[in-house]
């Protein structure tokens, strides 16, 4: 209850059979697997038992959830709920809204581009440094561009924004290490990413950002990200082993937790 500080963000808790986002591809672990009316879930596999994966390609009404959810983004559900709480369900969310994929203070259509120095005038070739954390996402044009490191306990990341309004990932570096290529099927490649250090111990990363005007993607855009790095343990080894085969399972965590501990 209340207006709370102008400008501030609170958490709240998500109402009981509403439609809320609580992790993406599996991660974060704890959250999986998912409960009732909780996405987003690419299968049955990622729901609790007895309940099942609703595949959505907009806001289609979730049998037995209540409000809209995030576009495009699938939510777990009783297959014995056969219609949803509302025959109409209402455009606005309940007082304590269900949590959003963006922090409400960050700029929705990246207005502004991160900082970027030219370089080398004759190339015209772009040095993109990562923006602050927390301060929301910004959009990058295709073509080569030379990426400044991330900061230490930080993670910077180069997504394909879609239209649907849904995150791909494509590059990172975080704890100041050299990019490299993100999980999934769109990333960029290893032998895409260049990286030099000069002579003053400047590491700068080079990497294409294909067009995406007359791809499976056409109509979405790049955007760069920068958010807190300081993750624990159990996350840091689901994002290695995401890295290094097609994704982590629980037992897989749970080994390398005894190991390096």
């Amino acid at each position: 209850e209340g207006t709370g500080q102008s400008a501030k963000d609170y958490c709240s808790k998500c109402p009981e059979n509403y439609l809320c986002t609580f992790g993406d591809e599996g991660l974060p672990v704890g959250s999986f697997p998912l409960g009732e009316c909780q996405g987003d879930c690419d299968d049955d596999g990622e729901c609790a038992p007895g309940l099942m994966c609703f595949q959505r390609d907009g806001t289609e009404e979730v049998p037995g959830c209540s409000g809209l959810g995030e576009s495009g983004r699938d939510y777990c559900y009783d297959p014995n709920n056969t219609v949803s709480p509302s025959a109409s369900p209402s455009s606005k969310p309940p007082p304590t809204s269900a949590p959003t994929k963006v922090p409400s203070h960050a700029p929705t259509n990246s207005p502004t581009p991160p900082p970027v120095d030219i370089i080398d005038p004759r190339s015209g070739i772009d040095t993109v440094t990562c923006p602050p954390v927390g301060g929301g996402e910004y959009d990058l044009p295709d073509g080569l561009k030379l990426f400044k490191l991330s900061g230490m306990n930080e993670f910077c990341g180069v997504f394909i924004r879609m239209s649907s309004g849904n995150l791909i990932p494509f590059a990172r570096s975080y704890d100041s290490g050299v990019w490299e290529p993100a999980a999934g099927p769109h990333a960029c490649l290893q032998k895409d990413i260049t990286c030099n250090t000069d002579g003053s111990g400047v590491t700068l990363c080079g990497l294409n950002l294909p067009s995406l005007v007359n791809s499976t993607l056409a109509g979405s855009t790049y955007v760069i990200i920068t958010k807190d790095g300081n993750i624990d343990q159990s996350s840091k080894i689901a994002a290695f082993l995401e890295m290094t085969t097609f994704g982590p399972t629980k037992s897989e965590i749970d080994s390398l937790n005894n190991i390096w501990d």
